[in-house]
């Protein structure tokens, strides 16, 4: 290869790294970096040397305070108004700057009248291979059918484990039940529903402790 075929691939390869560190938001042509932490200051500002390549702290963000706290790897919103385009149990999620930011935590339900009944069928059933497995847990939450029409269920927790909203049925009465075998049969069960209101945008956390598991022998 000439010398100057070389040179001319080096130089595509060092600039393709460079796109490939660039953020959606730059200072001149150095990007912005993801946190606030810095190992280098000028008239500028200050800096942090990563991996490498330079850049730029965003010195009005970091001033701020708690408005740029780092939440799951993603920074707070700046813009307080910002619309929520996903929730988890961390809270309500929106998008600035092609990419995720934190809005708020969620705000807990507490004057909503929730009656939850578990229960399992311990008599084993047995597979084709001979082996026995207990059957899985109904778990029948009876909530108010004008709370239903106004919230939708995002998430379900069953102590840490996450429930398949896709499998969720209707009550005949108000409510919904789910079934699994993710469930404690020799304590008690804890379970944390994310709602979010359709009208308002907003999420919602209910969080219910300590509900038994009841037997059919």
């Amino acid at each position: 290869m000439k010398l100057q075929n070389y040179i001319i691939a080096i130089g595509i390869f060092i600039s393709s790294m460079v796109v490939v560190v660039q953020s959606t938001e730059m200072f001149g042509e150095y990007p912005y970096c993801t946190g606030c932490e810095s190992n280098y200051s000028d008239s500028d500002g200050d800096w942090n040397y990563i991996d490498d390549h330079w850049c730029k702290v965003d010195d009005k963000k970091c001033q701020a305070g708690d408005s740029f706290e780092l939440i799951a790897g993603y920074p707070s919103c700046v813009n307080s108004f910002n619309q929520a385009y996903y929730f988890d149990f961390n809270g309500e999620w929106g998008v600035e700057n092609n990419d995720w930011c934190f809005i708020k935590p969620l705000e807990k339900i507490t004057d909503l009248n929730v009656e939850v009944k578990s229960i399992v069928d311990l008599m084993p059933k047995i597979t084709q291979e001979g082996r026995r497995i207990l059957r899985s847990a109904n778990f029948r939450f009876y909530i108010e059918k004008s709370f239903l029409d106004e919230y939708k269920v995002e998430k379900i927790l069953l102590n840490d484990y996450e429930i398949d909203i896709a499998l969720l049925k209707p009550l005949s009465e108000d409510g919904f039940s789910f079934n699994t075998e993710e469930y404690f049969d020799t304590t008690t069960n804890n379970i944390k529903i994310l709602f979010h209101n359709i009208v308002t945008n907003h999420g919602y956390l209910l969080d219910l402790k300590d509900i038994p598991i009841y037997t059919v022998n």
